[in-house]
């Protein structure tokens, strides 16, 4: 399924889940059935999503686990333990809630850098088109070479700002998530696990941070759990400081 349009019908699943559980205070049966008969009035996707999860529910299957089986919207880790999580500590409302805010926030990053990305790439094949006009009209081929060779350094350039961005977002989007499955009762050492399949467990920072929930599990500090070793000084500085205050104010789940 594509990506991106798997994301939409994500998104769209969960705001109207989200409406209906927490604004409306439907029950999650009745609003899982509501949904999947308004077909005329919502994305089909949605709405047989929304039957097929209904049903196993009936079946006995937990929301999780119905999640899990889902074949019309591929629905991530990151999801599913979330609604596990909820499950388990009779916070579904809340849990909605974050998972709605974290695909529309999703959503809003993905849609600022194909922005981004747009006009760089524009650049790149018209510079690219004229470079070979100019290889069959004239003799400027050492030219046009070292300006393909430009284009190809300004890519890789612009690559590395773009995976800079990302990581930096999912960093963000591992805290968040911390400090919900915290609030909500999950120890940090579990919540900092659970954070890795935001950054994934292949990842520089997802090995930090499955290192770090080892650790705390094992009664370590913040600080000395995550050992921050980055090049990003000013990443580095703005966690030993939230560490620091987190460890000596009493409030080590707030980091």
């Amino acid at each position: 399924m594509n990506y991106f349009v798997n994301e939409y019908k994500k998104r769209r699943f969960t705001e109207i889940l989200e409406e209906l559980v927490s604004a409306k205070k439907m029950d999650l049966k009745a609003a899982l059935s509501l949904m999947a008969r308004a077909l005329p009035q919502i994305k089909e996707a949605v709405a047989a999503a929304a039957q097929n999860i209904y049903g196993e529910l009936l079946n006995g299957q937990a929301f999780s686990n119905a999640l899990k089986l889902c074949p019309y919207i591929d629905f991530d880790m990151v999801y599913i333990s979330f609604t596990a999580f909820a499950e388990r500590c009779g916070c579904l409302e809340k849990a909605l809630e974050f998972l709605k805010k974290k695909c529309l926030r999703q959503s809003e990053t993905m849609s600022a850098l194909t922005g981004a990305a747009v006009y760089p790439i524009f650049v790149v094949l018209l510079a690219l088109a004229a470079g070979i006009l100019l290889c069959f009209y004239s003799d400027l081929k050492s030219s046009f070479y070292e300006a393909f060779a430009f284009l190809l350094f300004f890519s890789i350039i612009a690559f590395f700002i773009f995976h800079k961005i990302i990581v930096a977002n999912k960093l963000y989007e591992a805290f968040l998530a911390m400090g919900f499955l915290i609030k909500g009762g999950e120890s940090i050492a579990n919540a900092v696990t659970a954070a890795v399949n935001i950054l994934g467990f292949g990842t520089k920072e997802g090995k930090l941070f499955a290192g770090a929930g080892e650790k705390l599990s094992y009664g370590l500090s913040l600080r000395e759990a995550f050992a921050i070793n980055t090049g990003n000084k000013r990443l580095r500085y703005l966690l030993e400081e939230a560490f620091f205050y987190a460890e000596n104010s009493g409030g080590e789940n707030d980091v």
